[in-house]
């Protein structure tokens, strides 16, 4: 192998190549074998524990001491694999820059070296519990009293460092403040060999002093005899002992001062060994006639087996409290009573040292509060109005920050969809999140810090669900608030109904009499135009051509026939006139209509048509229905402001349910079934609904320029045809009005 390889591949090469060329018998049996030939050609990794650190350390410094070794320590394997602890000292052969060769010897030290390990761990354990021990452990000469050696636990009392005590006396220290007792107690020693449990009171660096019970003995070390001191530290035993004196005393002065009955009595035979005056004021005997003798012989349990089960858990638990039980008063009186009691060993016997207390005056209040709390709970359950107690929940500035749910009644249940074991003891906002959206936590928070109740109806509206209204009663408490609710949506509905169908009364009954007005005027009205109308016919075709006179009558005439025409409107509102029922097109009728109005409305109107293919079909008179669609146009455009604009027409059929009639104006006595519709609509400025209350009266306008019967009109043909109406107008959105009718079987 080259010498000039670096260190590890060197190592690994003697592991490697290197071979046993010669051994003596001695060397053979270090290795488990007879003799050296069994040696030769071996490898001698296959001699070598090559996996412990310590036999590659060894080759390394053969290599790094120009291949020699003296006193190497490696580690040998035997043919059985058991481990040997080797001295070896060996001699490399360099030759041409090579090594070639070793030789050299090995000396088992396995016992040795296990003897030396034996030694060390014995002085290793003889220092941990000499320098680990509770007890402070000194050692020093006999003659001077020099300090030799301590333990940590001596220097933690003292207060001194090792430096500070090795090597002076514990007179030099101040730890043995009378030389005297100390010179005693050597001489004690001297004597007898040993001195236990002395009695010493040690100053300390830091100023105290330390209770110890010390004990002395003569221990040879060597040649020599040393002193060794064990010291115990029962300051606190001491303290203890004193403050267990002091507590004697404040325990017999706490016994009889207490206002508590307290008993003090032995296990062994149940004797009382002393009371204090409450208790005998609570049995009615005196405190002599009770010391001596016990409950039972005195007569104040009931019988043995209320005693037992009184102090059944004392017994098994060494300790009980508020045990139910019945005593007897010296009066014969049996009186509820709760027992808090203890075992305790006083003089190495045991006793039982006994609170009594009399509830019997608490027990008929409890059972008045539960039968109260019974009563209570039956009236919540048998409610019909929803019930829940909270409690507030603070967070740590002690805001209100969320309610527990306490108690609940099956209607509060059902209204939440949750059982009762899902809802006691958990959180409002968690379990019912609705609260916080619709202001109901802050109500019922309002309600608990101001200490005022209120009552009222709230609006709750959930996702999916219909809107619902709750009357409710929420009532300040000590912790919280008590709510009752009850669902007045149904009441709120009826009530509702009940306004509309007696405002839809009074406003028929008004468009009634406004119509047996209308139609009364409009008759006579009407027959006072056919003369002048008549009469003014005849005299034009009396008069010349040329006569001054006619330019006035027929004046007369257009405004008789204009006249006409307003009777008309009102005979159609009142319902009168002729009718000539017929079956017509719908769309055929918008159309024509929409024609006829369009070169009278505004340059900037607009007319978008979406009607119905094919188009329904009425059985209706057509002049009636063109005055309908007619008047709607108009009605229509003059709603709009400015020039520009969009009149919407519409026409089809549609199922029309009960719920839709009845809203409807005139759909109220209408079956539900198919209609034919006409919509017309459009954006201008819309109504507000004080406005559309009053839309179908006869000349009730908003136009400076309007009659205000166009849609009295429509509404009287409307209702002679058995149709309905509908108005859907908002401020500054428009208006639609939809003509509902009945439909007629399309024509062969």
């Amino acid at each position: 192998m080259a010498a000039d390889l670096p260190l590890a591949e060197q190592v690994a090469g003697i592991l490697a190549a290197g071979r046993v060329a010669a051994a003596n018998d001695a060397a053979a049996r270090l290795h488990g074998f007879a003799s050296g030939r069994e040696l030769v050609g071996r490898q001698v990794a296959d001699l070598l524990d090559v996996e412990v650190p310590a036999t590659r350390a060894a080759l390394a410094r053969f290599v790094e001491g120009g291949y020699r070794a003296r006193d190497v320590e490696t580690v040998g394997r035997s043919r059985e694999g058991a481990r040997r602890a080797l001295l070896t000292a060996a001699v490399g052969v360099v030759e041409a820059g090579r090594l070639v060769a070793a030789w050299g010897s090995q000396r088992d030290v396995t016992s040795e070296r296990a003897a030396a390990e034996r030694l060390a761990e014995s002085e290793r354990m003889f220092s941990a519990a000499f320098q680990d021990s509770p007890s402070g452990l000194s050692i020093s000469s006999l003659e001077e009293g020099r300090f030799e050696a301590v333990n940590d636990t001596f220097l933690a009392w003292t207060g001194y460092t090792r430096e500070q005590v090795l090597g002076r006396t514990a007179l030099e220290l101040g730890l043995w403040p009378d030389p005297e007792a100390r010179a005693r107690t050597i001489e004690i020693v001297r004597r007898d060999g040993f001195v236990r449990h002395l009695p010493h009171r040690l100053p300390t660096q830091r100023g105290e002093t330390l209770e110890l019970l010390i004990s002395v003995q003569t221990i040879e070390v060597g040649d020599r005899t040393k002193l060794l001191i064990s010291a115990e530290n029962v300051t606190e035993l001491t303290r203890a002992q004193r403050q267990f004196a002091e507590s004697e005393r404040k325990f017999a002065l706490l016994f009889h001062a207490n206002p508590g009955a307290l008993a003090l009595s032995r296990i062994s035979d149940s004797r009382f060994l002393d009371v204090n005056e409450t208790f005998a004021g609570l049995v009615g005997l005196p405190r002599e006639q009770l010391i001596g003798r016990s409950a039972l012989e005195l007569g104040l349990w009931p019988d043995e087996g209320e005693r037992l089960r009184a102090f059944a858990p004392i017994f098994e638990q060494g300790f009980a409290r508020q045990v139910p039980a019945r005593v007897r008063a010296a009066s014969g009186e049996v009186r509820s009573a709760r027992i808090s009691g203890a075992t305790v060993e006083i003089d190495g016997e045991r006793c039982i040292l006994v609170l009594a207390e009399d509830v019997t005056e608490l027990d008929s209040a409890q059972r008045a509060l539960a039968e109260s709390e019974a009563r209570f709970r039956d009236a919540a359950e048998g409610s019909l109005d929803a019930f829940m107690l909270i409690e507030a929940v603070r967070d740590d500035r002690g805001r209100v920050v969320d309610f527990e749910l306490a108690e609940l009644n099956q209607v509060a249940l059902r209204m939440v969809g949750r059982t009762r074991q899902e809802m006691i003891g958990g959180r409002l906002l968690e379990h019912c999140p609705l609260h916080r959206q619709v202001g109901l936590f802050e109500r019922y928070r309002d309600v608990f810090e101001s200490r005022r109740p209120i009552e009222g109806e709230v609006e709750v509206n959930q996702p999916g669900l219909h809107p619902r209204w709750l009357r409710q009663q929420v009532v300040p408490l000590e912790r919280g608030v008590a709510i009752w609710a009850r669902d007045v949506t149904a009441q709120r509905a009826e009530e509702r109904e009940r306004s509309r169908l007696e405002s839809g009364f009074h406003r028929g009954q008004r468009l009634e009499s406004l119509g047996l007005l209308a139609g009364g005027v409009a008759h006579d009205f009407n027959n006072l135009l056919t003369g002048i109308l008549g009469y003014a016919e005849v005299a034009v075709r009396r008069l010349p051509t040329a006569s001054d006179a006619l330019a006035p009558l027929q004046e007369i005439a257009r405004a008789a026939q204009r006249a006409t025409e307003l009777t008309q409107k009102m005979l159609a509102f009142a319902g009168g006139g002729p009718m000539r029922f017929a079956w017509i097109s719908l769309n055929e009728v918008i159309e024509e209509m929409v024609e006829l109005a369009r070169p009278a409305l505004p340059r900037g109107r607009r007319v978008a048509l979406a009607l119905a293919r094919p188009a329904p079909g009425l059985e209706a008179d057509a002049t009636q229905m063109r005055q309908v669609v007619l008047n709607l146009i108009l009605n229509a455009s003059e709603a709009i402001e400015g020039e520009d604009g969009e009149i919407g027409l519409a026409s089809g059929e549609v199922y029309c349910e009960s719920e839709r009639l009845v809203a409807a104006e005139l759909g109220g006595e209408l079956a539900e079934g198919r209609y034919a519709f006409v919509r017309v609509s459009d954006d201008g400025a819309g109504m507000a609904p004080d406005v559309r209350e009053h839309v179908f009266e006869p000349f009730y306008t908003t136009k400076f320029t309007g009659r205000g019967l166009g849609l009295a009109a429509v509404h009287g043909i409307v209702r002679a045809h058995g149709g309905a109406i509908e108005i859907e107008s908002e401020p500054g959105r428009g208006t639609s009005v939809t003509v509902l009718l009945p439909l007629a079987q399309p024509r062969s």
